[in-house]
């Protein structure tokens, strides 16, 4: 029997698992959950955090105390955005001191990361790549599709204060295109680092890993006062190439990050806060010629490197009123993102020439809405545009392709019953789609969404939610455009999008499973040579199950995630599902952090096994099976705790491993990229 044929029983068996819980909970006792305190501006946001014995009060239901720290990612996020997979906070963030994307996903079995370093890596969401997903930055609209051999969003994470992660099923108010779902990413504020009482702050941060002997030197600088703050952050990253597992040197592969965020803002005693933020990132090396491929054995002849230039840039004038507990709770958001890649090689044909291949991807968007914060929830209502392009100049040619878009939205969150909390929303988009002929096409599209979680009893709930998106045309990467293309109509792309499952919320025990089903419709799979219009059909099915304690000083968690992907039917591969989808199979994450108080220790650490995936086989070969595990420590002095102390190993077992979702692994002729071999990495960090 295969692994793909035992899958497909698994989801069978799932189904029924998150079926019989039902009818054990309704045989029980019904514990009618203490209600206290008044409604919060969003009483479909469970805090655990927050949660405290009953006051009497009424209005809000009161779960058993869940307290988080520094980490815990298990899924009790209730539905307020849909499927809301993961949070990660600044907490979380600090914890882990992630370096990359693929560190600061590390834990989570949905979220695979492909690729071995920061310009390279593409995040996945149950199997489905993050071009289909709404991507923002501080509420900017990310327009990243630069190249397939690229990472499509690359972002420092030490810069960030959040990341939300919704899959499949999301609100209306995430943003349009979301086919299949979003990802939120919010930087920090002034209020996020400055110690309380001050009105000054700041921290400087070096480190160094062994494994390409990489250093890192980071700092920032943040104040306020009066009304106005400001601050300002940045990263270097350089390093040597890495060796992998087998102790083989990976070309192509040394750190070469800057990164930085500048923030002003004003915010009044009214609460009304105007905000202004600039975020760049570049990264600027040589690079794999494919920089997402080790090697590929046969076709044309090619250098073993080129020069790689990415640079992503980001600005953002916000307003909002912080204060805002009424029927009028505005915010408004202008920005402007713009990914730019520079490629530069010395063809083996003619050399000690040069040619050099440019492409962009920008957008000016924005949005207006205002939230109207009832006795029973919120109702957000609002509209938002954008004004996307993609343009390519080289090999003797420059061309565009360019979108427009306007559309107007709804998203209630309510708790119209103490034990229901509901989410639903539409949204009616008009694009305007030019081709690189300046032709246009025009299409209006709805989408809508509602997810619902029912608690039976205090300690357990149901939930479930179904989406319908439309996706528009959307912008083809620019290194394979056409100036010769002849359009005609285009298939506009559709999603639909269900999940379905349970929570167990006792003590600090929590328990999430789910079963999810994402469809697309006419995606846009456009070739340089076979013309603009051609569509193709992807699909995500699996399942997600999760267990975690927290115990105040410390959590444990375990993550089991099985995703099928399939391309018109058929087992997805990687080189068909560029942008949409790639092959996954079976994770397992396991994740473990202690805090000892008086001691002032940190310790933790994570682990991935993937399950050899051998559907794969009917492109090449199968996915090989893999552990990797990493640890950390860290330690804050007593007569000091502003200075920080850490040690870690990262790849512990020198597992000799390509990540599950790194492109090529399941072609023969393809030479996939390996991840890092055992690497010791020190640190220390000085906050004042």
């Amino acid at each position: 029997m295969t692994i793909r044929t035992l899958r497909r029983a698994w989801y069978r068996s799932a189904i029924a698992m998150s079926l019989a819980p039902l009818a054990l909970a309704a045989t029980m006792p019904d514990l009618r959950a203490q209600e206290s305190g008044a409604q919060t501006a969003n009483p479909m946001t469970i805090d655990p955090v927050a949660a405290s014995p009953a006051t009497g009060d009424p209005g809000t239901i009161m779960l058993d105390v869940v307290t988080i720290s520094g980490g815990s990612t298990i899924g009790d996020y209730g539905v307020s955005d849909g499927n809301t997979l993961m949070i990660v906070d600044r907490e979380t963030i600090d914890t882990y001191r992630p370096t990359t994307v693929q560190d600061l996903f590390r834990g989570e079995s949905s979220v695979t990361v492909g690729g071995t370093i920061a310009t390279n890596q593409k995040i996945y969401v149950h199997g489905i790549e993050e071009t289909n997903l709404a991507v923002s930055i501080d509420g900017s609209r990310q327009n990243n599709k630069i190249f397939h051999h690229n990472a499509t969003t690359i972002i420092d994470p030490q810069l960030l204060k959040s990341v939300q992660v919704e899959a499949g099923v999301a609100a209306a108010d995430a943003g349009p295109g979301a086919l299949a779902g979003a990802i939120l990413y919010e930087t920090i504020d002034v209020g996020d680092v400055l110690k309380d009482g001050r009105n000054f702050g700041g921290f400087v941060d070096a480190g160094y890993d062994t494994n390409g002997q990489t250093f890192s030197k980071r700092g920032s600088i943040y104040g306020k006062i009066g009304g106005f703050e400001s601050l300002l952050y940045l990263n270097g990253v350089d390093g040597e190439n890495y060796d992998d597992g087998d102790g083989n040197e990976v070309l192509g592969s040394g750190a070469s990050l800057l990164s930085g965020l500048g923030k002003i803002a004003f915010e009044g005693e009214a609460g009304d806060r105007v905000e202004l933020s600039y975020e760049r990132v570049q990264d600027d090396a040589d690079r794999p010629y494919r920089a997402n491929i080790g090697a590929v054995l046969s076709g044309r002849p090619v250098p073993e490197t080129r020069t790689y230039d990415l640079d992503r840039q980001n600005v953002v004038l916000s307003y909002e009123n912080t204060l805002a507990t009424g029927l009028w709770d505005p915010r408004v958001v202008l920005a402007y993102s713009v990914t730019d890649l520079r490629t530069d090689e010395e063809p083996l044909r003619a050399p000690g020439t040069s040619v050099t291949y440019d492409g962009s991807n920008d957008s000016l968007n924005g949005k207006a809405e205002n939230t109207f914060n009832l006795d029973m929830g919120t109702v957000t209502v609002g509209f938002d545009a954008y004004d996307d392009e993609a343009e390519f100049d080289g090999d003797g040619y420059r061309t565009s392709e360019r979108a427009r878009n306007v559309g107007s939205y709804a998203q209630a969150r309510l708790q119209p019953l103490d034990r229901l909390s509901l989410s639903f929303g539409g949204r009616v988009d008009h694009q305007v789609f030019t081709g690189t002929d300046d032709n246009d096409q025009d299409n209006t599209g709805l989408s809508g969404n509602v997810s619902a979680e029912y608690q039976l009893t205090d300690w357990f709930a149901v939930k479930g939610g179904y989406s319908n998106v439309f996706g528009g045309i959307v912008l083809t990467e620019p290194f394979i455009m056409n100036p010769g293309w002849s359009y005609g109509d285009i298939d506009t792309a559709r999603a639909e999008n269900v999940f379905a499952g349970f929570v167990v919320r006792y003590e600090g025990l929590i328990l999430d499973a789910q079963i999810f089903d994402t469809d697309i419709n006419d995606g846009r799979v456009a070739t340089y040579g076979g013309g603009p219009a051609l569509v193709e059909d992807f699909s995500s099915k699996g399942v997600d199950i999760g267990l975690g304690y927290d115990w105040g000083t410390g959590f444990g968690q375990v993550k089991f995630t099985s995703v099928d992907t399939e391309i018109g039917g058929d087992v997805a591969d990687s080189y068909l599902g560029n942008y949409f989808t790639t092959p996954i199979g079976d994770i397992v994450t396991v994740s473990l952090v202690h805090r000892f108080e008086e001691l002032g220790l940190l310790v933790g650490g994570d682990a991935e096994y993937a399950f050899e995936e051998d559907s794969t086989t009917i492109n090449g070969r199968a996915l090989e099976d893999y552990t990797v595990v990493n640890l950390f420590t860290e330690y804050r002095p007593a007569f000091n705790r502003d200075l920080s102390l850490r040690a870690e190993v990262k790849n512990l077992f020198d597992e000799d491993y390509s990540d599950r979702a790194t492109y090529g692994q399941d072609f023969v002729d393809v030479r996939p990229l390996k991840q890092p071999g055992r690497s010791f990495g020190i640190s220390t960090r000085f906050q004042f």
